[in-house]
This record gives structure tokens, C-alpha cells and sequence, in this order.
């Protein structure tokens, strides 16, 4: 979030005014707003793993 320049609140909105969510093969889930994509891993709690926003190249969590 710190190198991205994200906020908690922007996770927050887009975590729940959802545009678009999908499954991905490694089993964690690709949210999406406007102009942020959340990728999350759900456990007990949701986790989020990785964040980018839509100019950003978001596949580097395929491989975990």
C-alpha cells in the first residue's frame, strides 16, 4: 500500500463496492473498482496479497 500510495480507505471501497471479482487458478480472488484491483487470499479473514491500480501490470501474484 506504502509503495503503491494506497490507502486503507481505497481497499476499504473497493472491497465493497465490487465491479468485478474472479477466482484465480492459485485459488485467490481478483476484486476489482474503478481504478484499483485488490487481489485476496481468504482464509479465517480475508487477506489482501497484492494491490495495483488499472495502469499496472498485476500478474506478478499468478506464480505464488
Amino acid at each position: 500500500m506504502l509503495q503503491r500510495q494506497v490507502s486503507a480507505a481505497e481497499v476499504f471501497r473497493v472491497l465493497t463496492t465490487v465491479h468485478r471479482c474472479y477466482s484465480q487458478p492459485n485459488g485467490r480472488w481478483r476484486v476489482g473498482g474503478e481504478e484499483l484491483t485488490v487481489v485476496v487470499e481468504l482464509t479465517d479473514d480475508a487477506i489482501v496479497v497484492t494491490l495495483f491500480r488499472g495502469d499496472e501490470d498485476g500478474d506478478e501474484d499468478e506464480a505464488d
